[in-house]
Order: C-alpha cells, then structure tokens, then sequence
C-alpha cells in the first residue's frame, strides 16, 4: 500500500539488481530512459501503480550499455508504445505489457526478441490489432515459451502457433478468424487452451481431446457454425465450454469420462437430453475429497524451476450462471461439479440417470423445451446446492423426494406446468414465491394460494 511519487533517489543505487513494486499506489510520471542508467539490473517489476511510464527516446544509449533483463512486469504502466529497449533484449524470460494504451500493429523487431530465452509474454488487454508478417506465418519465434496471454486485444486473421512447449495460450476477446489450427494438437504440454470470444467456426478438431490428460478448453463466444465432432476419443478434461452450432444423440457418448464442469450455455442446441451423457460422465456420480485444491496447470512449477518471480499464479477461470447470479469463478476447486446447459432448445424429458450423479453441485436447464415431469431422481444428488428448472414445459407434481435434498441455497421451478401441493419442511421453508411463480396450478406455502381451493 505505499502511496507517493515515484522516488527519484532509486536511480542513483547504482549496484541495484532487483527492483519489485508491483501492487501498490505510487503515482507520477517515470521516464525509461532513468532506468537504463542501472546497469546492474535484471529485474524489474513496476506493474499494477498509478504511474506513467514514458518509452525511452530513439537517441538511448547503444546497445553495450543497455542493461539486459530477465523479467519485466511493466504492466498498466500508461504505455503507449512498446520500450525501444526490447529489441536488443537477448535474455528475458518474463515479459508482462498487458493493461496499457499499446495499438496497431506489434513491432517487426518482436520476432528477434529473446528468441530462447522467453517464457512468459503478456500482451493482453491492450488494442493490438496483429504481428507483422514471419518469414514462417502463423508460428511464433519463441522456442521455449510457456505461456504466451493475448486475450482482450483486437486482433484479427488466425491465432498465431506457439512453439510446443506451451502451457497455458490465452486469446479470448479478440476478432480471430478462421479454424481453429489442428497444429495446436501437437502440444503435448498444453493445459488451458482459451480461444472464447472471437469469430473462429468450422468444426472443433477431433484431436484436442488427446492432447493432454487435463486439457481445459474454453472455446465458447465463436459464430454459430463452429461444431463438435462425433468421433472425439476419450479425454479426460476436467472443464468444457463451446458454443457450436448442434449437439446430436451420439456426440459426447463414451468421452470426457473425467469431467466436472460442463457449459453449453446460451447456444441454440437443440434434440433431447439423452441418458448417455448423463452416463460417460462417470468424474461427477462420486464425491471423494481428500484435500482441497483448485484446478490450474502446471505453469507455477515450471516458473518456479527457472528461478523466475511470479506475482500470480495462473489457475483455471469460467463464467457460469450459479445460483441465480452470472459469476466469473477466477478459480475453480478440484471438487465443483457442474453442469449448465440453460438457455437453448433441449426438448424431451429429464432422463433417470441425471440421478447417478451423486457429486452434483449445480444443476441448470431453464429456458429450455423440456417435459414431462422432474423426476424424483432428483432428490438422490444430496450435495446440490443450486437446481434451476426454470422456464420449460414441466407439467405435474413437485416431486416430495427433492425435500432430501441438503445444501440447496437455490430452487426455481418457475414458469412451467405444475400444479398440485409445494413440498413442505426443510429447506423448501427458504424459498421465496418467485421460485414457483409461473404455475397456475401449484398452492400452499410460501403461495397465498390454499391447496383446498384447488382441490387438493
């Protein structure tokens, strides 16, 4: 938390090799060129202040005299231009530019910086619109690298091929085009693969799901044509999110045997919800915790072994609808089991089998078409904290099974068919009336509406 002007006393410690002051309030206006008296420095952390961060001048000291870095975190620094001082930079490993006033086109002499040596890169939230043009396209210069975030710029054409070694790749919110590459299945090391938010269509390459045994891929935001392949091999991905066109009776059958989250919210899916489905995902019918932990790839360990200081460790995020709120989960627990498929055109009944999934925390399938009635099933999943049920075509009695249920902060059943008594006692005592609004033909409490009136 210290406050105050940027202390102009620093550039005189001549021996100065680490200087880390990320995360606090300093303000005022620094100049590169102050820096670049220190000759002994190697890191340099200045991200996440109210400072201004002027780009040194053309006329810097030759390239002799530089001082080379291995980590620079000039994040929301005001920059409004890359530092002149990257293109004779040989030997970074960490490089943090995201949050600043960055435009345009990337400069061509990034293809020459720090070629081996560069693990990390961050460029996001900025107003990159692309890289020159490589003598070898797409493919990125970056031998070695890690993670490489580009995510909430503007750029266009098609994501660029990390090397690869890469762990964690991050480009959503851009205006990316085109297929997703099938060369991002050749990287064996990838964990987080996020491509949400842009214009990519075609199909999903069948490949990505033997990438890796803990694949999170997040590929939710693209045009409506983008689609799924029928023939995925098994995968053991731990979290899913699309937005593709159609899912059909086969499509997930037998894969993603080790999921526990899945999204495919807000899309315009249609057929039924079979039971298949329901059955492949054998991750959610068990609930077993040993310890607590949250996903997140292996990134840290590696950052860590290179000797690098990381001020955030890169987990696992999602946005879903839970509890009747739209929620960014920053980090997921190892133990969330989720499934969201609100928000489209399901038709057909909630099969039986949605009853094996004993380690189910939130169930969401409003704004559907489905019938029928809920099945009673329903009341085995005792670690459901949130069903929502809302707007569908439900017709029937509220099952007196769904009073067993434990944890549930959130019950919606509105805007369906139902009619008869409110199950009484338990949790149903804490549900407010807009939970049952929308059914002409359901009485008893928290509804004025008497069960005698209706014949009950």
């Amino acid at each position: 938390m210290l406050d105050g002007a940027f202390p102009d006393s620093i550039f005189g410690l001549q021996n100065l090799e680490m200087l880390e002051i990320y995360s606090n309030r300093l303000s005022g206006t620094v100049e590169m060129d102050q820096f670049m008296r220190l000759k002994q420095l190697t890191v340099l952390y200045l991200s996440s202040n109210n400072l201004t961060l002027l780009s040194e001048s053309e006329t810097s000291p030759n390239t002799s005299s530089l001082p080379m870095f291995n980590e620079l975190g000039l994040g929301s620094c005001n920059l409004r231009q890359f530092p002149n001082l990257l293109r004779d930079q040989n030997q970074l490993a960490y490089l943090d530019l995201s949050g600043n006033n960055l435009q345009g086109q990337m400069p061509r002499w990034i293809w020459e910086m720090s070629l081996e040596t560069l693990l990390l890169l961050d460029l996001s939230f900025n107003s990159l619109t692309g890289f020159h043009e490589s003598p070898t396209g797409t493919l990125l210069p970056w031998s070695n690298i890690l993670l490489l975030d580009l995510s909430s710029n503007l750029l266009q054409g098609s994501p660029p091929i990390p090397s690869i070694s890469i762990i964690v790749y991050l480009a959503s919110n851009n205006s990316f085009t085109g297929e997703i590459p099938r060369l991002f299945c050749s990287m064996a090391s990838l964990r987080v693969l996020d491509l949400s938010r842009n214009n990519l269509s075609g199909i999903v390459p069948q490949c990505l799901s033997k990438v890796s045994k803990s694949l999170s891929a997040k590929i939710n935001g693209n045009v409506q044509n983008a689609g799924v392949s029928r023939h995925w091999e098994q995968s053991n991905q731990g979290y899913l999110a699309f937005l593709v066109g159609e899912i059909k009776s086969g499509d997930f059958d037998s894969v993603f045997p080790k999921l526990r989250v899945i999204d495919v919210s807000n899309n315009g899916f249609t057929g039924l919800l079979p039971s298949s489905y329901l059955e492949s995902w054998t991750a959610m019918k068990r609930f077993h915790v040993e310890h607590l932990s949250y996903m997140q790839s292996n990134l840290y360990d590696h950052m860590f072994m290179a000797g690098l200081t990381i001020p955030d460790e890169y987990n696992y995020s999602m946005t879903m609808t839970n509890k009747g709120i739209k929620m960014e989960y920053t980090k997921i627990l190892e133990v969330f089991m989720a499934i969201d498929l609100s928000c489209n055109e399901f038709r057909g009944k909630i099969p039986e089998s949605v009853g094996n999934l004993k380690g189910l925390q939130l169930l969401n399938l409003s704004n559907n078409l489905l019938v029928g009635q809920i099945p009673s099933v329903i009341g085995n999943l005792t670690s459901l904290e949130a069903l929502d049920l809302s707007h569908n075509q439900f017709a029937g009695r509220i099952p007196w099974q769904l009073r067993q249920l434990n944890f549930p902060e959130v019950f919606n059943v509105s805007y369906n068919n139902l009619s008869g008594p409110i199950p009484q006692g338990r949790q149903f005592d804490t549900f407010p009336n807009t939970s049952f609004d929308g059914n002409l033909g359901l009485c008893g409490n928290p509804l004025s509406k008497k069960c005698e009136e209706l014949g009950f």
